[in-house]
């Protein structure tokens, strides 16, 4: 079954501060039809998710939601205004934990940061990206980078509206109008995006966390309102993903394994395997997650410490983004292990090891999480 709107977005003449971003005196019609059955999978994996790790599920979403009275989070937050959609990445992951917990009013700060990343959007579809002149040199971002910084946010955002179009009746957290108007922003952004999907699969050929992004995005948005060519060509970007990665399980990230990047390739991975029709490639995401998971499982000590000896990409690997070095993600970790465990596959101690790994978070925040056991 459908739940279908017609929408016409009238613009109100400033792409920034209107509920739409169509420019004056246009209007654009965008079909909204949620798939449900789609949605029903995503709330039903975030259930899932929360029932296995009731305590640790909630907590994670404290980085991904506003202050309140504020929208911003991240690296948009700490430049004081709203530089790029990609930053407020996490709100959407954030919205759907909160969803799951019942924690409504924290929900609703998650769901306004998902607003502060569309706020920006050009009437195209585009998610412009941009960053401090002290912080960029001068240098501009590549349009690889936006359309890739698009995807980490559009992936993100499409799977909170899912989540958010399954709440039964009487506990909406936005009037039935803007949620419309929020959905078709973000279809329309898919569409733009799609058009970029060349650009991407060349851009992220080496780099299979990315790729599942971008097939996030695709799967994601595109439930919000069915489309073949943008399932096809999140299709590829799966395969194309499922081909990096070794016979032991971890994703080839610049040349050999990286810890970090495994883990974001899980929680990514387990997201795309929620929104995604059955079928052969489902199967074979299905069986690569379990294996991918395994592996990571085994880099995790009975102390919770994730051995990240020989990482090509982060810590030991010596990237940086933006100036800072490239750490391991322990929240990734535990949210890809555990989603990969709670709603995948079975993955033998893997929930001993996610609740290993919160705990020395817990217990060690300042700690640098990047530890190289030596055998």
């Amino acid at each position: 079954m459908m739940l279908t709107m017609m929408l016409a977005i009238v613009g109100c003449g400033n792409g920034t501060s209107s509920t739409s971003d169509a420019p004056s005196g246009t209007t654009t019609d965008v079909r909204v039809a949620v798939d449900s059955a789609t949605a029903r999978r995503l709330r039903e994996a975030d259930r899932l998710f929360h029932t296995r790790f009731p305590s640790e599920a909630p907590r994670l979403a404290i980085a991904g939601t506003p202050l309140p009275g504020e929208r911003l989070i991240g690296r948009n937050r700490q430049w004081g205004e709203m530089y790029a959609s990609r930053f407020q990445m996490g709100t959407g992951t954030a919205h759907r934990l909160l969803l799951a917990a019942g924690a409504r009013a924290e929900a609703q700060r998650a769901l306004d940061g998902i607003k502060a990343g569309f706020s920006t959007m050009e009437p195209s579809g585009r998610l412009p990206a941009r960053v401090p002149i002290s912080v960029s040199m001068g240098q501009s971002m590549s349009d690889a980078d936006v359309a890739s910084g698009a995807a980490f946010f559009l992936g993100d955002a499409c799977t909170a509206l899912l989540a958010l179009a399954t709440q039964p009746d009487g506990v909406s957290l936005i009037a039935a109008s803007r949620q419309a108007e929020l959905q078709a922003k973000a279809v329309r952004s898919a569409a733009w995006l799609h058009t970029q999907a060349p650009l991407l699969l060349a851009a992220d050929a080496a780099a299979p966390n990315r790729l599942l992004f971008d097939a996030r995005a695709l799967l994601a948005c595109t439930a919000l309102a069915p489309d073949d060519a943008l399932r096809r060509s999140a299709e590829t970007f799966v395969q194309r993903a499922l081909q990096l990665q070794s016979p032991e399980g971890w994703f080839v990230e610049g040349g050999s394994w990286d810890t970090n990047y495994q883990a974001v390739a899980l929680e990514i991975g387990a997201d795309v395997h929620a929104v995604m029709p059955g079928g052969s490639t489902r199967d074979a995401l299905s069986a690569s997650l379990v294996r991918g998971a395994g592996w990571l499982t085994a880099r995790v000590d009975a102390q919770g410490r994730v051995n990240s000896r020989g990482n090509r990409r982060t810590c030991g690997g010596g990237e940086s983004f933006l100036g800072t070095p490239k750490s391991l993600s322990l929240p990734s970790v535990v949210t890809g292990l555990g989603r990969v465990a709670a709603s995948v596959g079975d993955v033998p101690g893997a929930v001993a090891a996610v609740q290993r790994v919160y705990q020395w978070a817990a217990a060690n925040p300042e700690k640098d999480p990047c530890f190289e056991r030596v055998d």
